[in-house]
């Protein structure tokens, strides 16, 4: 005899696939390659390419996990204190290969570095979330809380650890429609939300204390390694301009922020993120897409 599901046995059913299980973690980010494709194919009516992931993909933030420079002088650290090779890896990792970082944190585990070097090998999910940087998944699932208090400085940003339902913010409304077509696609629900464009958001790893340790591999000091943002707190252009203004300069008059579907927006910013960094763009980094 057949048995017909009820809407309550099969909603329960439904609920056991999409969420994790008590206690454990979700899968928080996946990869840009889920993002690219519909922000990328963005052309202003006088021929300009301002795709997102075309700005993104060969900037420093891209590049983070890539940069050769950052991958030796983690190097040169762990050789020089094996002893907290561990705790420098992890702390290392935190913005440079943020994504597998914070999974692994949140999963109780330390990020590492060099298990998933060279990055041309990334082959695993893992590897390919440090490979992929500071990623779209990162930046845009940072959550208010904390944000601009010392607590969320050196890596101390918040992303949500426990809903299977994954949010991205962003500067615009979306209807229900687009929201649905986002997360089918990405497995990201975008949502309207004004921190996103706050320069507290940038400050969270570019305001940076590394952690001295002694020869037992214990904390006995910090040092302020990079303070841009608050040098930038301190002066005339907090009330004038923020990191973004600078770094991803908008676009001028309406476009649309997606190829598939987009609508035109005011004041989309482009994803360039402008640096004074002048030794990487001259050094061969692969930039073959994951």
């Amino acid at each position: 005899m057949r048995r017909e599901m009820t809407p309550v046995i099969l909603t329960a059913l439904l609920l056991s696939v999409a969420l994790p299980a008590v206690g454990q973690v979700p899968e928080m980010f996946v990869t840009s390659d889920r993002c690219l494709a519909c922000h990328n194919g963005l052309v202003t009516p006088t021929g300009e390419d301002v795709s997102i992931g075309v700005g993104w993909r060969p900037s420093m933030m891209a590049n983070a996990a890539r940069d050769p420079y950052w991958q030796a002088a983690v190097r040169r650290e762990t050789l020089a204190h094996p002893m907290a090779s561990e705790v420098i890896e992890n702390e290392c990792s935190a913005c440079h290969m943020p994504m597998n970082r914070y999974q692994a944190n949140a999963e109780g585990a330390k990020g590492e570095v060099f298990a998933h070097l060279p990055i041309a090998r990334s082959v695993d999910d893992r590897s390919r979330l440090a490979a992929d940087g500071v990623s779209c998944a990162m930046c845009h699932q940072i959550g208010p809380e904390k944000l601009g208090e010392d607590e969320s400085f050196t890596a101390g940003f918040v992303v949500d650890k426990t809903s299977a339902e994954r949010v991205a913010f962003g500067p615009y409304d979306v209807d229900a429609g687009r929201q649905n077509v986002m997360r089918s696609a990405s497995q990201l629900l975008p949502e309207k939300a004004s921190h996103i464009q706050k320069s507290e958001v940038c400050a969270t790893c570019h305001t940076l204390f590394t952690h001295a340790l002694d020869d037992e591999g214990k904390t006995v000091g910090t040092l302020a390694e990079q303070v841009p943002y608050l040098e930038w707190r301190h002066s005339e252009f907090r009330n004038e301009k923020s990191c973004q203004d600078c770094h991803m300069p908008e676009v001028d008059g309406e476009m649309k922020i997606a190829s598939v579907v987009g609508l035109p927006h005011e004041g989309m910013s482009r994803h360039v993120f402008r640096g004074g960094n002048i030794l990487m763009p001259r050094i061969p980094v692969s930039y073959t897409h994951l």
